[in-house]
């Protein structure tokens, strides 16, 4: 029993070790949340009103804002509908600048911008099977580009797998979404984000995505481990290959990325046992972001 107390009252001392006193900087006044990101062909952006959980009038009708949109000063008006959503379907190019300034009755204005990203430079995939990693078997992707990337490329990856299951009288298709992880790249593993469909980028980008630094290269490779379950028959053989989504995504784009997987995956924030993450927001006045990414789909790999 005494060793026991011995335990328990390590334990307290522990914890109160590791207390420590903060104040969240909150703010009350309701704001305007703004979501727009630039692709390939069109611009897509979000009108949300955000306001304290106290706030009795925070559900507000946001079809009313305002919103405008411009590429390289040139301005574009949209009408949102009623979930605040709208489209301006344009063709934008590696260094154009978009802009988004946003406004509603009663409250502040807000501004948000970035810089359209160029196309990822993606010469090959090459697919290796049962790789040893921790004693663990893998299937490995080996991105390969045209050249090292820049330190300031950010990228985006959606994986596709199609999965061929035979035995003597069956043969089932099937294709899903495959999550994966980064290996090691010129500065050991680089900081990365796995997203699934509900962390706010959606409909911006596929899920689940993978985003990750240009360090995630060495040289001009980057290995993704895929994280690939499945059950098969032991009368059946299964043939996978793999069709992927590359984007080169803005820096903006990549740090609100970040800062949502970073915050769904505080546990410590979540038990009280830390200040919680708070989404990085480049909306000046709001919150949300504005950001870019430039996609290119592959053939399929195996």
């Amino acid at each position: 029993m005494k060793k026991y107390l011995t335990l328990i009252a390590a334990a307290l001392l522990l914890i109160s070790a590791c207390e420590f006193d903060f104040t969240p900087e909150i703010d009350s006044d309701p704001k305007l949340f703004v979501k727009c990101v630039a692709m390939n062909d069109s611009i897509c952006a979000q009108v949300k009103y955000a306001a304290p959980s106290s706030d009795a009038q925070k559900i507000q009708n946001v079809s009313a804002a305002h919103l405008e949109l411009a590429v390289n000063g040139q301005t574009f008006s949209i009408d949102l509908d009623d979930n605040g959503t709208g489209t301006v379907i344009k063709q934008v190019k590696e260094g154009d600048l978009i802009s988004i300034n946003a406004g509603m009755a009663g409250l502040n204005d807000v501004y948000g911008y970035t810089e359209m990203p160029g196309l990822p430079e993606i010469s090959d995939v090459k697919v290796e099977n049962n790789v040893l990693i921790d004693s663990i078997s893998y299937t490995v992707l080996h991105l390969k580009t045209d050249r090292k990337p820049d330190s300031d490329d950010y990228y985006a990856v959606h994986i596709i797998e199609e999965r061929t299951m035979t035995s003597p009288d069956t043969l089932i298709v099937d294709t899903t979404f495959v999550r994966a992880m980064i290996q090691s790249g010129d500065d050991g593993v680089p900081e990365f984000a796995s997203l699934n469909d509900n962390n706010g980028l959606f409909p911006f980008i596929k899920a689940p995505v993978i985003l990750f630094p240009a360090s995630a290269f060495k040289h001009n490779e980057c290995a993704l481990s895929l994280l690939s379950f499945g059950f098969i028959f032991p009368d059946m053989t299964l043939r996978s290959r793999y069709k992927l989504l590359v984007s080169k995504v803005s820096e903006e784009f990549y740090l609100y990325s970040m800062s949502l997987y970073k915050s769904s995956g505080d546990i410590l924030a979540t038990l009280g046992l830390a200040p919680p993450q708070f989404a990085w927001s480049n909306i000046e006045g709001g919150l949300g972001f504005c950001g870019a990414l430039a996609t290119i789909e592959t053939d399929w790999y195996e």
